[in-house]
């Protein structure tokens, strides 16, 4: 059993035909908001032959596996994008929404993702005796400006919480990225990182986890939806990420 679960929510374009059947907006803003919130190319970036690889099938748009399950516990719900989406990124109300409808999302594809999650992570523990998960991401600066920061930003975001984060290994992590001439922040303009939900609360120090947003301004243009020449160098460096992961050691 491989000790690293890597972690891909939000790359995914895929929608429902009952999506569409309850969606508010055009076609054109819907594809704005793909555009926005979609982590495009992140799953071939990240993913490591190596690795557990667990990847959500559905957009975001449908569920955000990152969210907190609950809308009271999430601050994003107040406006709109909780776990199951009501609003775009604008304001701008989303879909049709019953509870109903919410409930089965949350059962099919939230539920899901992390029972595997959780799955993942206790086969590694009870045969490495840890586990590390690296949550790929990529982040428009639109978005960031949207939800209220300022640039400039850097070109990786490294995210964690403080119960689950190994500080050494972040630090060794932004001297590689410096050496692939690439700029790190720490939790800007996102912060945190996904935790299986039976670790979190007990703050089991077996699993680590860290938060890799990578500014999509960096591998791909983001008018065209096409990769630039910085594509293959993040690719690289996400290897390099998850060498130091397995082999405990982080160098070119």
């Amino acid at each position: 059993m491989k000790k690293v679960l890597i972690n891909i929510p939000h790359s995914s374009t895929k929608l429902t035909n009952e999506f569409f059947d309850r969606l508010l907006i055009s076609h054109e803003e819907l594809q704005e908001q793909l555009n926005i919130l979609t982590d495009y190319y992140t799953d071939e970036i990240f993913e490591n032959k190596n690795c557990i690889n667990l990847k959500c099938e559905y957009s975001r748009l449908i569920c955000d596996v990152e969210r907190f399950k609950n809308d009271e516990d999430e601050v994003m719900s107040k406006i709109g994008m909780g776990a199951v989406y009501t609003k775009t990124t604008d304001g701008k109300d989303l879909i049709k929404l019953d509870d109903a409808y919410k409930n089965k999302i949350i059962e099919a594809v939230y539920d899901l993702h992390h029972a595997l999650l959780d799955s993942f992570a206790e086969r590694i523990i009870e045969e490495r005796g840890e586990c590390i998960v690296i949550d790929g991401h990529s982040f428009s600066e639109k978005w960031a400006d949207m939800i209220g920061n300022k640039g400039p930003y850097p070109d990786i975001c490294i995210g964690y919480e403080e119960d689950f984060c190994d500080k050494a290994y972040i630090e060794r992590f932004k001297e590689l990225a410096k050496e692939y001439g690439l700029t790190c922040k720490e939790n800007y303009p996102f912060a945190g990182a996904i935790i299986p939900n039976k670790y979190y609360k007990t703050k089991d120090k077996r699993v680590k986890s860290i938060m890799i947003e990578i500014n999509k301004k960096v591998y791909m243009n983001e008018e065209t939806g096409e990769k630039t020449e910085g594509f293959e160098k993040v690719k690289e460096l996400m290897g390099m990420l998850v060498g130091r992961c397995v082999n405990k050691r982080i160098r070119k």
